[in-house]
């Protein structure tokens, strides 16, 4: 599928992505971070979202913030 991912209203990805696994590297921002996934071309499903800290600090990616 061709793939546009927007990461705070800017675009951080618009490619085809064959093998159907996207990985970017974004910066938050104190407060409400907001993605968007949307294919061109077919109807997509989001199976998996994974996060991690710049660190890359494992221990930290079970933890979740409140929203």
């Amino acid at each position: 599928p061709l793939l546009s991912v927007f990461f705070n209203d800017r675009a951080v990805w618009d490619e085809y992505s064959g093998e159907g696994v996207v990985s970017i590297a974004v910066e938050t921002r104190v407060g409400e971070n907001m993605l968007q996934v949307a294919s061109a071309n077919c109807p997509i499903f989001l199976i998996n979202l994974t996060y991690r800290f710049a660190g890359g600090d494992e221990n930290l990616l079970n933890e979740r913030s409140p929203n």
